[in-house]
């Protein structure tokens, strides 16, 4: 939700980093991510969002044809924050607002690595009144972003 202080992390990882292959893997959280990821060695996970990345492209697409608003499991958790305080929706309302108009479905990404917090998203669906879905990924897309990612760096070094 901090482009600017991730873009600092980051650098500052990628300045500390030994010879060797490096995947910056991220979707395009930050205007720069490209740019992070350019260089020898270096090679960035394919995905727009983590929920891509997760779940594939296609899957991806396909949900988002159907008006999907996606939330991954650090999201559901602080969803009241990041839509005041990260995306400015200060004003009550708004955000059913601009999620309503935007959005048709709302999808849980179920990495398989955190109890369905099904309670939490009962909530969430209320208060947008619109209905959740729980999309199951694993971590079989995100391995494979990150093999895919790591062959495009050996190749680079």
């Amino acid at each position: 939700m901090h482009p600017a202080l991730l873009d600092a992390k980051l650098e500052s990882a990628l300045n500390a980093e030994g010879n060797g292959p490096t995947i910056v893997a991220y979707g395009d959280c930050s205007p720069h991510m490209r740019e992070f990821s350019a260089g020898r060695g270096r090679a960035r996970t394919e995905g727009i969002n983590c929920a891509q990345i997760a779940l594939g492209s296609g899957v991806y697409q396909e949900l988002r044809r159907e008006g999907a608003f996606f939330f991954m499991p650090e999201w559901a958790e602080r969803w009241k924050e990041i839509f005041s305080q990260g995306l400015g929706f200060h004003e009550t309302g708004l955000e059913r607002s601009f999620l309503r108009e935007s959005a048709s479905l709302l999808v849980y990404v179920d990495t398989g690595c955190a109890e369905i917090p099904t309670a939490l998203l009962d909530e969430i669906s209320e208060h947008f009144d619109l209905p959740f879905r729980i999309v199951k990924a694993g971590l079989a897309g995100i391995e494979a972003a990150l093999r895919k990612a790591l062959e495009e760096a050996v190749r680079e070094s």
